[in-house]
């Protein structure tokens, strides 16, 4: 979205990676949209908000969009 914030992250706690998107891009709240998706078996890592940061700024740095994906031991560790 122009001027703030987007991302589609499979999280169990949408308004934690909200606030955590809008921290990581330098934006207000307001500004950042999450399109929660399916989490899968998740057993409860989906809680964190980690990986959204962690994409915003790979985000910041290159032109178009961008997708994060852990190995399985980084994701469980």
């Amino acid at each position: 979205s122009s001027g703030g914030v987007e991302v589609w992250v499979p999280s169990q706690a949408p308004r934690w990676a909200r606030r955590a998107a809008a921290e990581a891009a330098g934006v207000r709240l307001d500004k950042a949209l999450v399109h929660t998706t399916w989490s899968g078996g998740a057993f409860g890592r989906r809680l964190m908000w980690d990986f959204v940061a962690e994409a915003v700024a790979v985000a910041r740095r290159v032109p178009g969009p961008v997708q994060v994906v852990w190995t399985r031991a980084d994701d469980f560790a």
